[in-house]
């Protein structure tokens, strides 16, 4: 049996040392100094000394759970990190995870939902995108699935427009094919799928500027036969002609710029 022989606060508020025989042995939080009823002569056996380390350890981990819950919902595998971070033990750990749990302060599917509508509605990010996020939190696919129906067809519809004008705008100087193949490849990229993205490109036919187009041409015409500027003629013709057809620009329309390049070169 060992006795207590001294309770001293410390600097830090809300914390107490214990000394025994006149050593100290051991801080505990208020709550527990309270609990235990921790004052000079106390009388502890080893046992219950590590009953109050243990109750410390989880007093300790619910403080921080509590302040890190308060910033912001949080999903389970959020907490557990932070907890763990702190250099929490496995077993006060599971115990707190529980109690939280049980006080509804930590819910998954609760916590998915509003991630998803936050992300929705601030972001133009698709919903495969959403799913990898919460994947990265440990959501389970079951919630996952529940979480994404906040996320309406009109809303991705509409995020999905939003995308599909800024990345227009981002490969206009691209031949129409070329412009529209990575439009796609962006947005999917982005989370949408493809009936989405036809749904899209169905309601917002972008419109073709023939001089814009002409210019575009023949400006990656001249650099890429520049490019090829090595090679004998005929081969650096085919060359130019390839890349051409691989960036979507027209047949026609590359046989009539190549005419020019020709031509410029004699």
């Amino acid at each position: 049996m060992q006795v207590v022989s001294k309770v001293e606060q410390q600097k830090r508020p809300g914390r107490f040392n214990i000394y025994i025989a006149d050593e100290f042995s051991f801080a505990v939080s208020e709550t527990v100094l309270i609990k235990f009823n921790l004052f000079k002569g106390r009388e502890l056996t080893k046992a219950l000394i590590e009953e109050i380390k243990q109750a410390d350890q989880e007093a300790k981990a619910l403080q921080t759970a509590y302040v890190y819950l308060s910033q912001q919902l949080r999903s389970r595998y959020e907490v557990k990190q932070k907890l763990q971070l702190a250099e929490i033990n496995t077993v006060t750990i599971e115990n707190i995870l529980k109690r939280l749990t049980e006080e509804r302060l930590i819910d998954d599917v609760a916590f998915a939902q509003s991630f998803v509508r936050t992300i929705a509605n601030t972001s133009i990010k698709g919903p495969k995108v959403i799913q990898q996020l919460l994947y990265q939190k440990r959501i389970t696919n079951d919630v996952i699935e529940i979480a994404l129906t906040e996320y309406s067809i009109e809303l991705q519809l509409e995020n999905a427009t939003k995308l599909y004008f800024q990345l227009a705008k981002r490969y206009q100087k691209l031949a129409g094919f070329a412009k529209q193949q990575k439009i796609q490849q962006a947005m999917l990229q982005k989370g949408y799928d493809m009936e989405i993205i036809e749904q899209v490109k169905v309601r917002n036919v972008l419109p073709v500027d023939i001089d814009q187009e002409k210019q575009n041409l023949q400006r990656e015409a001249e650099k890429i036969w520049y490019r090829n500027r090595k090679f004998e003629m005929g081969k650096r013709t085919l060359k130019t002609k390839q890349a051409l057809y691989n960036k979507g620009f027209q047949s026609d329309d590359i046989n009539t710029v190549m005419v020019t390049l020709s031509d410029e070169n004699d």
